[in-house]
């Protein structure tokens, strides 16, 4: 099971709704860091103390403006990496604009904008039961969700936690997939 907290999300949760992505996974990876306030916020009502911070979206202030509240290592990698942080593997897929991570069966992207309607996981031969976060645009068409559902397919996907994701997409996707709308400041296992 990997466990996931929200530390912004456009629906409301513990927290006030935000724009933005950035999520903590299993208390000690802080994939990406939302917007400052947010993080601010979410730092206010939880204990959580991550060990280290991952780049999903470099210089988006709203993808890693919150970094800089933890006194932890960010590792924006230059290429693929892996990590193993308190014995759990991560891997992180650097792909054009984003990093994607993966870990225990679930891949974790903060937009998805360049990788997901495009197949780059699934050339990788990636293989998830859950996708967590963006899934490609902030706009709904019918082409992109034909395009991202295929993707979600070949990656042998069963749930989706929509964080970061076209309102209207994560609809349509309901009608495929289990999908999960967390809450800021809301945690799920997966």
């Amino acid at each position: 099971m990997v466990r996931i907290t929200a530390v912004c999300s456009e629906h409301p949760g513990v927290l006030e709704p935000s724009h933005g992505f950035g999520v903590l996974i299993n208390d000690a990876v802080l994939f990406d860091s939302c917007s400052r306030d947010a993080a601010l916020q979410f730092a206010a009502k939880s204990k959580a103390k991550p060990s280290i911070g991952v780049v999903g979206v470099a210089g988006n202030e709203h993808h890693s403006g919150g970094f800089g509240l933890y006194k932890i290592p960010v590792v924006n990698p230059p290429l693929d990496v892996e990590l193993v942080v308190r014995g759990v593997r991560y891997r992180v897929f650097k792909e054009r604009g984003e990093n994607i991570l993966y870990v225990d069966g679930v891949v974790v992207s903060p937009c998805g904008l360049f990788s997901v309607p495009y197949h780059k996981l699934s050339q990788r031969g990636v293989k998830a039961r859950c996708f967590v976060g963006g899934l490609g645009g902030t706009s709904y068409s019918p082409y992109l969700l034909h395009r991202v559902a295929a993707e979600l397919r070949l990656l042998g996907v069963r749930c989706v936690v929509a964080i970061h994701t076209a309102p209207q997409l994560a609809k349509e996707l309901e009608k495929k997939f289990n999908v999960y709308r967390l809450g800021a400041g809301a945690s799920l296992e997966v």
